[in-house]
């Protein structure tokens, strides 16, 4: 169906890449972490105890972290930070009441700070004390806003850890204990999930009466524990609202849904206006071709990739070039042709070789676009033809659409692609803003179908305006046209001048030529009736040229500028700036391997080198600790009864060492 594929990645490409702006922004926001030596420590343990009363209109949790760290002797450590998220969405959780000391009741030393975002950090450690082997630290405080409220439920959902530690955690631990009087509250639904923020993975949680307890788990860096017990509507009065879900697989499949009408709206639009153009029993039966070149016809009907095969017959059939055939002289009867098979197709351009015997005979008007297209005067193979500069060929093409005065211009098609792919990018974001919540894959590649589908709508969506007077009279002579080859002659062109079976005569030096004979060959090729010729010949329009290497070794790098070099010709027939409907995108090659290549080493790089004590989502769910992740799970019920996930609670937030 098309050329080259390299039109069709650029677009595709380029929204994957902005969608990683948000991403990358998040990773450059939190780039600037303790040093890394500091983070070269181990934690074997990490358990949490949660005493859960009333304080007024609102639900308190009394919180006893136990940390066992151990710092080998080859690293400098002073202790470790302890961030806290201070924030659930855009509610203050009220935290409070700060202390630290060790196992037997000692205090440690400690100060506290509040970060630009309101998290808050607790630096434990002396400045002037360095610490080795193993260290417990047991941190309290208080978080005063504690019940969430979940559609038709309030619960606690709490992340443990956090996702912001760099740290392996070799056992975590919760155990949430509740006042007398909210135990007749309970549902007796909970749930325990772990691993990096959105995962669904769940934990063994069991609750008797007043206590909940998780069992124990082991934990990856950036990945926590989180847990979430289910209360009845109103067990306290006040409490946060939840976080705003994503737009989950709703938002997911509205992009290529969306896209898929626009494409069946270009399609129908298509069909109707060549019906119009062609399918007309009102017009007058004409026998004879109108005075117009078949190259300019085919793209004034919006079939320009029949009209380099249609153009070559009309040249042979004037004399004007030959097809000679290496080939002896077709002895068998010759039968139609539908689609040539690719041996066929194959066979036929290894056979054909095309000059042009006067090129400067041939009509002023395509004299350098069959220049370009066929090789000036020199013979060559017919499966060479395309690598003529068939890019020049469609600009003069379009130019010659243009000034012959058939169609009048229109921006329609241009602004609906523009809009909607401009569309695609913000929704995009908006919903890598809300949060995916373990759908980030799922949402990439309906975003990439969504992009090709918006790509195949400007592909087949006729964006030149209506007919001029004289488009008009060309319309009717080419609907009369249609009508005689269609009903008395297609037959006959099929079965006696199809590219397989056309009679090959003797005469050329290196072989025999092709006869062909028949007049109307060429418009029989445009209206579809004779595919033969445009399979062997290909679809000559707007090929790419080389791309300039460029000595760059960054992968994003190269990809920006190797679009800037194509962008302006990405999605027209033509590289003209408003050939849409005379510019298919084409199916290509070059730049986009490496680029592709790069992609996937600048996840990676993103993913890895993030040296931060807040964590990151990556699109896919976690708390307040990332700005551009949401923690709820996206149309979930609550987390309780099974719908949260992993990085969805309050509270967690990270740590490491300084």
């Amino acid at each position: 169906m098309f050329a080259k594929t390299s039109r069709w990645i650029a677009y595709p490409l380029s929204w994957l890449l902005l969608m990683l702006v948000p991403l990358a922004i998040d990773a450059m926001r939190s780039s600037a972490g303790p040093a890394s030596t500091t983070n070269q420590f181990s934690i074997s343990s990490f358990m949490a105890d949660y005493h859960a009363r009333r304080s007024g209109d609102r639900l308190a949790i009394d919180v006893t972290e136990r940390i066992t760290a151990n710092f080998p002797r080859r690293y400098v450590n002073r202790g470790i930070e302890r961030r806290l998220d201070a924030r659930y969405g855009n509610a203050d959780i009220q935290l409070s009441g700060f202390a630290v000391t060790d196992p037997s009741g000692k205090r440690i030393p400690f100060t506290r700070r509040t970060e630009s975002d309101g998290d808050i950090v607790l630096r434990i450690g002396s400045a002037n004390t360095y610490v080795y082997g193993r260290v417990d630290y047991v941190i309290s405080y208080t978080i005063g806003h504690a019940m969430v409220q979940a559609g038709d439920r309030q619960e606690i959902y709490l992340d443990v850890n956090g996702t912001g530690w760099q740290q392996r955690f070799g056992q975590v631990r919760a155990r949430l204990t509740m006042a007398p009087d909210l135990v007749g509250d309970l549902l007796g639904e909970q749930a325990c999930y772990y691993g990096p923020a959105g995962s669904t993975s769940r934990c063994a949680i069991d609750g008797n009466g007043a206590v909940v307890q998780t069992g124990v788990v082991a934990l990856e860096p950036r990945a926590t524990m989180t847990i979430a017990v289910g209360f009845r509507q109103g067990t306290v009065a006040d409490a946060v609202p939840a976080l705003r879900g994503g737009l989950g697989w709703w938002g997911i499949a509205a992009m290529p849904v969306v896209a898929a009408v626009l494409l069946g709206v270009a399609l129908v639009v298509r069909a109707r206006r060549l019906r119009a153009l062609l399918l007309r029993d009102d017009v007058e039966i004409r026998y004879t071709a109108p005075d117009i070149q078949p190259i300019l016809a085919a793209d004034f009907l919006g079939l320009p990739e029949r009209g380099a095969a249609a153009q070559l017959t009309r040249l042979v059939l004037d004399g004007e070039a030959t097809l000679a055939s290496e080939a002896a002289p077709i002895g068998t009867a010759p039968r139609p042709r539908g689609r040539l098979s690719r041996r066929e197709r194959d066979a036929v351009r290894a056979d054909l070789r095309v000059q042009l015997l006067d090129p400067d005979g041939i009509d002023r008007s395509v004299r350098s676009i069959c220049q370009s297209l066929f090789g000036g005067g020199r013979s060559i193979p017919l499966g060479n033809v395309p690598s003529y500069d068939i890019a020049a060929a469609s600009r003069e093409r379009w130019q010659l659409l243009l000034r012959s005065g058939l169609r009048r211009r229109s921006w329609l098609g241009t602004t609906l692609f523009a809009s909607g792919y401009v569309a695609l990018i913000g929704f995009g974001w908006v919903q890598l803003g809300l949060g995916l919540s373990g759908l980030l894959w799922p949402f990439l590649g309906a975003g990439v179908l969504a992009v090709l589908l918006l790509s195949a709508f400007v592909h087949y969506y006729p964006t030149l305006g209506r007919l001029t007077a004289e488009g008009r009279r060309l319309r009717d002579e080419l609907a009369g046209l249609h009508r005689f080859v269609t009903m008395a002659e297609a037959d006959r062109i099929a079965w006696m001048q199809n590219a397989v079976d056309a009679p090959r005569v003797t005469g050329a030096d290196d072989g025999s030529l092709i006869d062909l004979y028949e007049p109307l060959l060429p418009y029989a090729i445009i209206f579809g009736v004779e595919d033969t010729w445009r399979q062997a010949l290909g679809n000559l329009y707007d090929l790419v040229p080389a791309r300039p290497e460029h000595p760059v070794d960054v992968p994003a790098v190269a990809l920006a500028m190797a679009w800037s070099d194509y962008a302006p010709q990405y999605h027209r027939r033509t590289p003209e700036p408003d050939s849409f409907w005379d510019g298919r995108p084409a199916w290509g090659e070059g730049w986009v391997a490496g680029a592709g290549r790069g992609l996937g080493e600048a996840l990676d790089s993103w993913a890895t080198s993030r040296d931060d004590d807040r964590g990151g989502s990556w699109g896919s769910g976690g708390g307040s600790s990332s700005s551009w992740s949401s923690s709820s799970s996206s149309f979930s019920s609550s987390g309780s009864s099974g719908g949260g996930s992993s990085g969805g609670g309050m509270g967690g937030g990270g740590g490491g060492g300084w």
